[in-house]
């Protein structure tokens, strides 16, 4: 049986860029479209394994810490890590770009093939 070799962190970002890619030329986006939403496409895939990278740490490490300035220890109380801060911030970016390459896609994200219902319904 053949072990899976992890893929590095560009590996997965390169992997997301053309799955991006391959969606919005599946989509029938013009060449100047694509290339105009190029760095959007890179963006998104880094948010995107960004993200995935804080989810890890935080399932293993939690959201919150315990935290103290005094040497002694003493006055600890639990606050939110900065992972969690940066993850809440990169999930937002990241929706944001994808909510822009959506756009760019149109209508065509949207189509519904006519089925000829709404005909039929008028005549009867």
């Amino acid at each position: 049986m053949a072990v899976k070799k992890k893929k590095t962190k560009t590996e997965r970002i390169t992997a997301e860029k053309n799955r991006l890619k391959r969606i919005l030329k599946a989509a029938e986006v013009d060449d100047n479209k694509l290339e105009a939403v190029e760095g959007l496409v890179e963006r998104a895939s880094f948010l995107k394994i960004q993200c995935e990278e804080f989810e890890r740490d935080l399932l293993e490490n939690g959201y919150v810490e315990m935290f103290t300035q005094n040497p002694d220890g003493s006055g600890a109380y639990e606050r939110e890590r900065p992972t969690a801060k940066f993850y809440a911030t990169t999930v937002k970016d990241y929706k944001t770009t994808m909510k822009q390459i959506i756009e760019v896609l149109g209508t065509k994200a949207n189509v519904i093939k006519d089925d000829g219902f709404d005909e039929w319904n008028r005549g009867n």
